[in-house]
């Protein structure tokens, strides 16, 4: 399989980012691919979110996983007397991104109905304080309509090093057929994504930290060649979906690119977790 590169120098004025690409960076996601306890970390993510984590809180039943809007979705029972006390949560970190969007979708079971009525809210750092986050609320029913589509999220949890968590708490107890929520009511989530734009000040380099791509044409293996130092090589397809990510302080890397699927993908690569190197690749028969 031969592939050709096309290799993109970016300027200061006419800068490329993946927002321009794919509307906004995902900074972590579940899609809950797999069905197994593994799914709770993101499957989608920046380096920085690698082991972002979801749950419940409030004393909820534990996770456990059944069908979902396309694979499968965290399920939970046990949301009985869960008003203002029970609810799904995701740890994530924003450093470097800013306009944070919140993505989900919830469902209530069907012949066990479960919780109608949440909100979201977020905290900052471990010993933050939950705050309403503005049209945060969320009406569940017995299918998919439980959506948030792109919810802005304060602009304080913008580029934040320390963990910011939202959560999805219950606000009333009512079920989705509007009696009371029992134990036995199921709760399902599916489709979350945070998502973000990278920050003006961490603009692409032109190459000026002495990075080499060869070959040109690619027969599916892209070598790079670094600087001194620690990088952390992400690449992404067109979907916005993560296919490779490493970090290596090597002083060069190869990246097999010949299982991909040919298209435009982009790669990030960040030199000592300060100056970022954003590329387009295209990949062609």
């Amino acid at each position: 399989m031969k592939f050709r590169i096309l290799r993109t120098v970016i300027t200061v004025l006419c800068f490329f980012t993946l927002s321009q690409v794919f509307s906004q960076d995902i900074i972590a996601g579940w899609t809950f691919p797999t069905g197994l306890p593994g799914d709770t970390l993101a499957d989608l993510h920046t380096m920085p979110n690698i082991s972002s984590a979801m749950g419940t809180g409030g004393g909820t039943g534990s996770i456990g996983f059944s069908s979902g809007y396309s694979t499968s979705a965290a399920t939970v029972t046990g949301w009985d007397n869960g008003m203002d006390l029970k609810y799904w949560w995701v740890r994530v970190y924003t450093t470097d991104y800013s306009n944070i969007q919140l993505f989900s979708m919830q469902r209530a079971g069907g012949n066990n109905p479960g919780p109608r009525d949440f909100k979201v809210q977020y905290k900052l750092g471990n010993s933050g304080v939950w705050t309403d986050v503005p049209g945060g609320t969320v009406t569940v029913a017995n299918d998919w309509s439980g959506a948030l589509s792109g919810l802005a999220l304060p602009s304080d949890c913008n580029n934040q090093a320390d963990p910011v968590y939202f959560r999805w708490i219950m606000t009333s107890n009512f079920d989705w057929a509007g009696g009371t929520v029992a134990s036995s009511g199921i709760g399902k989530i599916d489709e979350i994504y945070i998502k973000g734009d990278m920050t003006a000040g961490l603009q692409p380099t032109q190459h000026q930290q002495g990075m080499i791509f060869s070959p040109v044409p690619c027969q599916g293996i892209l070598s790079i060649e670094f600087p001194e130092g620690k990088k952390e090589i992400s690449l992404f397809d067109a979907s916005g979906r993560i296919v490779y990510q490493d970090v290596t302080e090597n002083d060069r890397l190869s990246v097999d690119l010949s299982q991909q699927q040919p298209g435009l993908y982009i790669i990030h690569i960040v030199l000592d977790g300060r100056t970022r190197e954003t590329d387009k690749i295209i990949l062609s028969r």
